[in-house]
């Protein structure tokens, strides 16, 4: 709501003759809409959208929060349409748009258009961001003519039927659905320089100022920047990601582009905190994708459990697989560092050598995550070779299999080792797990006799000085029964099984025990066949 009542802002500065319409998606926003909108703006609740497009309501249970919000996108103008009348026209604006001088050029361009497009023209720096699309959502414009219409309605029926936060073949969200809107006839791509300049394509162009400090890209003035991931600490410090070619404190861009929409943004930051003080730019608050509303997050667990080490099952574990799969979808959607702590760090650094080790000549690999919560590695898997085909499969516990499979659609759970085990795989994956088996040596067997090539042992924590025993430690509020394996039983049981030790890698994290530090390593096994 901030940054709408901030887009808002600059429209009423350039922006001539409008009417904004503006979709509030929860009361708070319908309530600080109402009481600081106030003139060109026209708010409305997603409950009468919702009224509206029965079928776009009923997506709601099977899609996150994020996911919905991106099936609304279509929706929304045919709703403008079908109830105002008098609406000739509809330009959708992502609210993270700023204008820095009169849209009316471009609209004098695309003019007879039917729908009009924007290109991310990415700069060579993002030239591999092109897999989510030609296009961007920032801005489209919907003419009511036949064509119009007719895109939009297909564009709907789409979003409807597909409409995920994941690349999917030649799908992504609501946004690669562009494509195909591109070749309806009537349909033109805005060519003008400075619109929808954001990091993605800022460091293709010059920027220096005209004669009244308006900043200008490659000589044209900028219409709008779309400041995409910019978010504002309650210290007032931003956090954004900051074009190479523009980071001197100094250039046209931090002075002109960046300082001025900060400024506007802290301004009404201030002004929404006086009607809802809970109101807030930070990362990881109002950004963050929140839980999917099908994932039970209340379930009281009762089924029988495969093994002993019963504490994997409580409800705990399953909230805390839920936060960090979240936060993981958000980090891989920003420049936010992937993990907490330098181990996730290394640990995903890691995965991502040995998976391009895996994936090397291969248009599809198979995948077993053993002890693999919600699949999370698939996501950045993806994020890394998005043209890699991955049959990914997941073991757990009976509830985080259960709760996995709602949250993560492209991966398979399995919820025992006999059915993990009964096919092989290009790559077997354990992480932060094997020490956590009933029966270490029997579950090391079991995933050397899964793998067909690879077989890669992350974040074990070994020791030297005694023989393999278990003792008792705490995970996520419960107790737990954790291996202390010796080094060189493991080492001599991967020998048995016909491993081949290729790479061993630093964890950078030693943990206490009874016994003294755990080593943390890494091991990446090849089989020999």
């Amino acid at each position: 709501m901030v940054r709408a009542l901030t887009l808002l802002d600059s429209l009423r500065r350039f922006g001539g003759k409008f009417k904004l319409y503006a979709l509030c998606l929860d009361e708070q926003s319908l309530f600080v809409i109402q009481a600081l909108g106030k003139d060109n703006v026209v708010p409305i609740q997603i409950a009468e959208l919702e009224t509206y497009d029965p079928e776009l309501a009923a997506t709601k249970a099977t899609r996150s929060l994020i996911e919905y919000y991106f099936t609304i996108t279509p929706c929304w103008p045919l709703y403008l349409f079908d109830t105002f009348k008098e609406i000739e026209q509809i330009t959708y604006l992502d609210a993270d748009l700023y204008f820095f001088s009169d849209p009316e050029t471009v609209f004098a361009e695309i003019d007879k258009a039917s729908i009009a497009l924007s290109p991310h023209n990415f700069s060579p720096d993002h030239a591999e961001d092109i897999v989510y699309g030609k296009y961007n959502m920032g801005w489209i414009t919907w003419r009511r003519d036949e064509n119009g219409l007719a895109a939009l309605k297909w564009y709907r029926e789409s979003c409807i039927e597909w409409c995920y936060d994941r690349l999917e073949g030649d799908k992504f969200a609501d946004q690669k659905y562009l494509e195909e809107i591109a070749r309806f006839p009537g349909t033109e791509d805005i060519e003008r320089i400075g619109v929808n300049i954001s990091e993605w394509n800022c460091n293709n162009y010059e920027f220096t100022l005209d004669d009244n400090d308006t900043p200008l890209v490659d000589g044209k003035p900028l219409v709008c920047y779309h400041f995409q991931r910019f978010w504002v600490t309650n210290n007032k410090s931003v956090n954004t990601v900051i074009p190479e070619r523009h980071k001197n404190p100094d250039s046209v861009v931090m002075r002109h582009v960046f300082e001025p929409y900060t400024d506007r943004l802290d301004h009404y930051l201030d002004l929404v905190r006086k009607v809802y003080p809970e109101a807030n730019l930070e990362e990881g608050v109002r950004s963050n994708p929140i839980p999917d509303p099908h994932l039970d997050k209340s379930l009281q667990y009762s089924k029988a459990q495969n093994g002993k080490n019963t504490a994997w099952s409580a409800l705990s574990v399953l909230q805390a697989r839920v936060s960090q799969w979240n936060r993981i979808k958000s980090s891989l959607q920003s420049d936010s560092p992937i993990g907490q702590t330098v181990g996730d760090h290394q640990v995903y650094i890691s995965f991502g050598y040995v998976l391009g080790l895996v994936a090397q000549g291969k248009s599809k690999i198979s995948v077993l995550d053993w002890g693999g919560a919600f699949g999370h590695f698939l996501l950045y898997g993806k994020r890394l070779f998005p043209r890699l085909n991955i049959d990914y499969t997941c073991k757990e516990l009976p509830l985080l299999a259960e709760q996995g499979g709602l949250a993560n659609r492209e991966a398979k759970f399995v919820d025992n080792d006999e059915a993990a085990f009964s096919r092989c795989y290009d790559l077997v994956f354990a992480n932060s797990s094997l020490q956590y088996s009933d029966d270490w040596v029997e579950t090391l067997v079991g995933l050397a006799s899964a793998t067909s090539t690879w077989l890669f042992i992350s974040r074990i924590h070994l020791v030297s000085n005694i023989v393999s025993q278990i003792y008792s430690d705490r995970a996520y509020e419960s107790a737990v029964q954790v291996w202390a394996i010796n080094r060189n039983d493991f080492l001599e049981t991967s020998r048995k099984c016909g491993l081949v030790k290729r790479h061993e890698m630093h964890t950078f994290e030693n943990l206490p025990s009874p016994f003294g530090e755990l080593e943390g390593r890494s091991f990446l096994f090849e089989k020999l066949n």
